[in-house]
């Protein structure tokens, strides 16, 4: 269902100091999409070879998820390949990541996947005055990934903003991801997930490839629903 809208293996290019921005509200689909796009990477590559991810929160990754879809994939190593450490901080992620022992892991595990989630939650402390921070979190993602071909995903939350605001007049409020347009603008490519509830028993997923340096974003919405088999398209109203 997603290569019919985009390439993954055009989208997210292992080498070449990308960024992948997975942006949405909370029950959105985009932890489940994570979920498949990691599997399916490492389907794909040789057994050994591992994933590495950075949580703020250890219940985000689904092992009953991890273990159903790679049983689908006749797979049954994957889940043991996807590597989970939680961290708290920007700064005590900084200090994971730029030591000299982090490399040694990384050649040593050979991890090819490196996913941050929910990478918001790593600067709530510092009260918006961390672009410093941000900038430097960037960097050492885009070093790591042209140094050792990994293939780097980061997941994100939405905040309400107030669009052309002025006093007296009409406002419009727009979502839009967190973190500030320093840090958006570092991002290679960014999809976005939505929810849209329709009824107290009913609630529409979409997502959109807002941006990407590597293939054309179309910007429209594409549907999705999320069953036990991961992201699919929804089934057609006969």
């Amino acid at each position: 269902m997603i290569d019919d809208y985009l390439s993954l293996n055009d989208l997210i290019v292992p080498g070449k100091g990308d960024i992948l921005e997975l942006a949405g509200q909370s029950g959105s689909g985009k932890s489940q999409f994570l979920l498949q796009i990691m599997v399916h990477s490492l389907h794909i590559q040789l057994n050994h070879t591992k994933a590495l991810c950075f949580v703020s929160d250890a219940a985000s990754m689904s092992t009953l998820k991890l273990n159903q879809w790679s049983k689908e994939l006749k797979n049954d190593s994957i889940s043991n390949r996807i590597l989970v450490k939680v961290v708290y901080t920007v700064n005590e992620i900084l200090e994971i990541i730029k030591s000299k022992s982090f490399e040694k892991f990384i050649q040593r595990n050979q991890i090819k996947v490196l996913v941050i989630d929910n990478v918001a939650s790593l600067f709530q402390e510092e009260n918006g005055i961390g672009v410093g921070n941000r900038i430097d979190l960037v960097n050492e993602l885009k070093y790591l990934s042209r140094r050792y071909a990994l293939m780097v995903v980061v997941v994100n939350q939405m905040i309400t903003a107030v669009q052309n605001y002025q006093r007296n007049l009409s406002h419009q409020s727009v979502q839009k991801p967190a973190l500030g347009k320093t840090w958006n603008s570092m991002m290679n490519s960014r999809i976005v997930f939505s929810k849209h509830v329709v009824s107290d028993s009913e609630s529409r997923r979409f997502l959109t490839l807002q941006k990407s340096n590597h293939v054309f974003a179309p910007k429209h919405q594409l549907e999705f629903i999320i069953t036990d088999s991961g992201i699919s398209s929804p089934t057609p109203s006969s």
